[in-house]
């Protein structure tokens, strides 16, 4: 078993624009790993930078979304470059809402219908397949914000389980299409997921 290595965005003053700065990644790594890391590493960005990756969903040219996917796309390369000894991911790429929200419908995983969930994947993919060609390995973050020991009865939480085990399902089957479609076929998928 081999430890990851996560690199955070907490410091970096390029940060608060959606933007990565390179030099905060050096001297993250650097201070926690040395000069020549090795190992699994992934870049954890998140607020603002997913907001800004979800305007892709339905506007690939948004300014926004452009400036923080283009940062991604290259922090990676710079970093790869750097330490050649090292495989990166971006935390929570790609990632399966907690809801479906389509022309001012919301739905949950249990009742999407298949039509909508193809075209957000879609949109979803669209969006992310530049920064994850430049991840050497994936890693979809599957958190649900239900505690089921709060639920009302026990239907309740046998829904919220089976929620959470289709966005479990759907995050891997969605890495596998885009691993599977991509020049880069081998590459892992290790996902971050909490226990109900």
């Amino acid at each position: 078993v081999e430890p990851v290595r996560v690199v955070y965005g907490n410091g970096d003053p390029a940060a608060p624009g959606g933007g990565i700065s390179v030099d905060h990644i050096v001297s993250f790594v650097e201070q926690h790993w040395g000069p020549n890391p090795t190992g699994w590493f992934t870049l954890d960005y998140e607020i603002p930078h997913f907001e800004r990756l979800r305007r892709g969903y339905e506007d690939l040219e948004d300014p926004e979304y452009l400036h923080t996917r283009d940062a991604f796309v290259n922090a990676l390369r710079e970093v790869k470059s750097r330490y050649p000894g090292t495989r990166w991911s971006v935390y929570g790429v790609p990632g399966q809402p907690l809801r479906f929200n389509i022309d001012g419908n919301s739905w949950t995983h249990m009742d999407v219908p298949a039509e909508v969930k193809a075209v957000r994947d879609a949109k979803h993919i669209a969006a992310m397949s530049p920064i994850i060609e430049e991840c050497d390995w994936l890693s979809p973050t599957i958190y649900d914000r239900h505690d089921i020991r709060n639920a009302p009865n026990p239907a309740h939480a046998a829904y919220v389980i089976e929620n959470y085990r289709r966005r479990t399902v759907g995050s891997i089957q969605m890495c596998r299409a885009l691993i599977a479609a991509s020049d880069r076929p081998d590459r892992p998928v290790m996902p971050y997921m909490n226990v109900l």
